[in-house]
């Protein structure tokens, strides 16, 4: 290994190993890479640009790497990992992670686990949903574990019916002996 090539790995240690910054009073950040720490909110986040408001977060974009969300806006962004306590979604891509209360007005989720809140709009197209309502966008893949299902567009996904109570047809796909493949929402199939 070259002289240079070392020099440029030993850079990458050093900054890694340099004190991670963090945002922890009131306050617009712009470019921030490092820990916030605010109200309850503990997380990592790369590249963000956000505003530290007196009660939450207001993310307008960035990366949120992991940790815990209690409450504020997300306007813009990827969020890759971790828990989401309660707020709102209004952009971006969720990637994965716990989605435990709040309002999602737009964006795409990937994965992870919706537990209650409601669903307004954008896209969800992998994962699982274990409750809340679902009142607009798309479903385009995943587990439906129950919950309330408003309107919006079903694509595809598979349908939890442990009873087979369902409206089911004989020649949809079975996945073991409690999931269906649905060509039909929920509120549809258990009509």
């Amino acid at each position: 290994m070259s002289n240079k090539k070392i020099a440029r790995e030993l850079m990458k240690v050093a900054k890694s190993l340099v004190a991670t910054e963090k945002a922890t009073e009131e306050g617009k950040y712009s470019k921030f890479t490092g820990e916030i720490d605010f109200k309850g909110n503990k997380c990592k986040v790369k590249k963000a640009t956000f505003e530290l408001d007196s009660n939450y977060i207001i993310f307008k974009d960035g990366v949120f790497e992991n940790g815990t969300w209690t409450d504020g806006e997300f306007e813009n962004g990827e969020w890759k990992f971790g828990v989401w306590e309660e707020g709102e979604f209004k952009g971006g891509t969720w990637k994965s992670g716990v989605w435990k209360d709040g309002e999602w007005l737009k964006g795409t989720w990937k994965g992870g686990s919706w537990l209650k809140g409601v669903f307004k709009g954008g896209s969800f197209e992998g994962g699982t949903w274990e409750d809340g309502k679902f009142k607009g966008g798309t479903f385009d893949g995943g587990l439906w574990n129950g919950g309330t299902w408003k309107r919006g567009n079903w694509k595809s996904g598979l349908i939890l019916d442990k009873k087979k109570e369902g409206n089911f047809k004989d020649d949809w796909k079975w996945e073991g002996d409690w999931y269906v493949y649905s060509p039909i929402n929920p509120k549809e199939y258990f009509a």
